[in-house]
């Protein structure tokens, strides 16, 4: 996995607007370091892209609502609460030509492999738990948002909390087959 620094993280912008704030929601990070063109590096970046969009459904819908639409998210995207998450969602389907080319598969595959793995990933009881953290801290701070040192700290702590099943999870997904992407 390469390293990145995260910069700031912030609440959805639609949320903001709800509470009168005038602020841009997301995730601001870089790469410390040059990332090699492979396919598991292209689907960790394609991953990242959707993984907002998971979010955001998780929060705007419900746990309940993931479960038991998880399945129906491939075929009915207005189930998906993508506010603020279109370019995320365009820039998933251009990570996705390496695997298509590579396994020969649709981008929806792919892309709704990534959607599913990454709701999966979110519901883990430990995902879970870091995210309610997450906005508790972002919740509490001027702007809605962490930057800097705060926010470093906060995801340093919450890598530790996650490790054990973060690993096994990719573990699980690593190395991509065309058997895993079609198991949709």
């Amino acid at each position: 996995m390469p390293k990145v620094k995260f910069n700031s993280i912030s609440i959805n912008k639609k949320f903001l607007e709800e509470k009168g704030e005038n602020l841009n929601g997301g995730l601001d990070f870089d790469f410390l370091e040059s990332i090699p063109t492979t396919v598991e590096n292209e689907d960790n970046k394609l991953l990242i892209s959707l993984a907002g969009i998971c979010a955001t459904t998780l929060y705007s819908n419900g746990i309940e609502f993931v479960n038991e639409n998880l399945l129906k998210f491939k075929n009915d995207t207005t189930l998906l609460d993508s506010s603020g998450g279109t370019d995320d969602y365009d820039n998933a389907n251009d990570l996705a030509e390496m695997s298509m080319v590579t396994f020969q598969l649709k981008p929806s595959y792919i892309v709704w492999n990534c959607f599913k793995f990454d709701f999966q990933y979110l519901l883990l009881p430990k995902s879970l738990k870091a995210l309610e953290v997450t906005v508790k801290k972002i919740m509490m701070s001027p702007n809605k948002t962490l930057k800097g040192k705060e926010f470093d700290c906060l995801v340093n702590s919450l890598i530790k909390l996650q490790k054990k099943d973060r690993f096994k999870v990719l573990n699980d997904r690593y190395p991509l087959t065309k058997e895993k992407l079609i198991d949709v």
